[in-house]
């Protein structure tokens, strides 16, 4: 899944769960949300993130976060998250 936006802002967040959510029911054994474009990331976002890869730890379905920006890489540092989601350069 690709996020070809600059930003994601809690405007975005029941247009970004859904399509979480239809990841999620696709039940690939891999989900991996692509960030390339995402600089800002607000912490709703985050959350939404966290409660995916509960839901991909329940089903073993493996979740990859590639193509982190610094700045979102920076953002779950200061939000306390950069431990449980972990991020590639890729």
């Amino acid at each position: 899944m690709i996020f070809e936006t600059d930003s994601l802002k809690i405007e975005q967040v029941e247009e970004v769960k859904s399509q979480l959510l239809a990841a999620l029911e696709n039940e690939a054994p891999m989900i991996t949300l692509d960030l390339l474009y995402v600089n800002k990331v607000d912490l709703c976002i985050i959350q939404l993130f966290l409660a995916l890869q509960k839901s991909t730890q329940k089903k073993n379905i493996q979740l990859t976060l590639k193509n982190c920006s610094e700045s979102f890489i920076n953002t779950l540092s200061l939000s306390g998250c950069s431990d449980l989601l972990k991020c590639s350069h890729e």
